[in-house]
């Protein structure tokens, strides 16, 4: 979901950059500059959180929830064995 909203305020971008238009159609969807900026400040957020947490964008490819829940637990296990060190 994050590459798909960050894809489209790359897109919105380039089709601002090259006509007057601030609304840019994405299927049946209409993006103005405004979204484009909330969506901007929500990725940015997104990237902090990542980096402060050292979290991989690996942790979000999975197809079943019990995958990502299972990866889950083998960070926390990871963090509570550097714990007791």
């Amino acid at each position: 979901m994050i590459s798909n909203l960050d894809a489209a305020v790359k897109f919105h971008g380039t089709v601002s950059r090259y006509s007057t238009s601030d609304i840019v159609r994405i299927g049946n969807y209409e993006l103005n500059t405004d979204e484009k900026h909330k969506i901007n400040a929500l990725l940015i957020d997104y990237r902090k959180i990542m980096s402060k947490y050292c979290l991989s964008d690996n942790l979000w490819n999975y197809l079943q929830t019990k995958e990502f829940l299972a990866t889950l637990l083998n960070i926390l296990k990871m963090d509570e064995f550097d714990n007791q060190e």
